[in-house]
């Protein structure tokens, strides 16, 4: 019954929560079979869009992921909500939230992990063809867009490059993460940066405010603290 009350909350109301939890258990029970179904691992907003393989996301036993709720009510939600796994492996290390309207996809057998305590507000991006890696306690606001790929061909060829965020990095709005990035352990990035290799390339910053387009480092800061 707690867990229920739970899941209502965090849907909002018990129409959602009625249509969440029958999507939910039908693609838990594609992806991880039936006694696993039974605990709802990944709680998915009934609106999204799932094409998925068996077998392509890991969740520690005894963690839960919500996908597609939440999120600051002053942010507006954009309508699309997906999670699409042509080729690769999606791995949650523990509990995350991720907000409303994700948009996730991985190609080419990529390979995207996610530390334990993630949280994620609304219109999260995310496109991945190599590797990408949220640490634990991660911090990522709204309107944010990662891709590890230059999208289409230049000069007859496309860059692929993994990119790697470490634990307690806070992203702020409206932020872009581009192939490459390495962001070192208690980094912060200002709202509508555009954070590339060039900020990494020589070294790992490693409790840094980080902005600009292209992002530079601002400062060392000792620490943060969401709330």
């Amino acid at each position: 019954m707690q867990r229920i009350k739970e899941l209502i909350k965090m849907t909002g109301n018990p129409t959602i929560f009625f249509f969440s939890i029958i999507k939910s258990f039908y693609w838990n029970f594609r992806i991880f079979g039936l006694k696993r179904a039974l605990s709802t691992p990944i709680l998915f907003h009934y609106r999204t869009k799932i094409k998925v393989p068996k077998g392509s996301i890991k969740v520690f036993y005894g963690k839960r992921v919500y996908y597609g709720f939440d999120g600051s009510a002053w942010i507006s939600r954009v309508p699309q909500t997906s999670l699409v796994i042509t080729s690769g492996i999606l791995e949650f290390k523990g509990k995350a939230l991720i907000g409303q309207s994700p948009n996730i996809r991985i190609d080419s057998g990529g390979k995207v992990i996610f530390g334990d305590g993630i949280f994620i507000n609304k219109n999260f991006r995310l496109k991945i063809v190599s590797e990408f890696y949220l640490g634990n306690n991660a911090l990522i606001a709204s309107n944010i867009s990662i891709r590890d790929d230059d999208g289409h061909e230049i000069n007859g060829k496309q860059e692929v490059m993994p990119i790697k965020i470490d634990e307690h990095c806070w992203i702020g709005d409206d932020v872009l993460i581009l192939k490459g990035t390495k962001l070192g352990k208690g980094c912060v990035v200002g709202a509508r940066s555009v954070v590339t290799q060039s900020i990494s390339r020589s070294f790992l910053p490693t409790y840094d405010v980080i902005g600009g387009n292209p992002a530079k480092i601002i400062k060392e800061i000792a620490c943060w603290k969401a709330w």
